[in-house]
């Protein structure tokens, strides 16, 4: 939805879904983009080599079938709250 870009609404959505998984303790956020590495980059997400991946991430059907090399390859650390 064109009307909705810029709004604000995809940076919430994605603080949300980082926050309930740092609250999982989940630590670090991999992903692979073909158009969005800017929007994620305002995020906080760091491009990296897709050859650096760490296996676990390397080895998912997204790293090898799904996602065209192309894809930008990102990650994040998420705070930890060991509260």
């Amino acid at each position: 939805m064109p009307e909705c870009r810029s709004k604000g609404f995809g940076a919430a959505v994605l603080r949300a879904i980082e926050a309930i998984a740092a609250e999982q303790g989940i630590a670090r956020f991999h992903l692979l983009t073909t158009t969005a590495s800017g929007f994620f980059e305002q995020q906080g997400y760091a491009v990296n080599q897709r050859g650096l991946a760490q296996p676990l991430i390397f080895q998912t059907e997204q790293f090898r079938e799904l996602c065209p090399g192309s894809s930008c390859y990102m990650c994040k650390a998420l705070p930890f709250d060991n509260g």
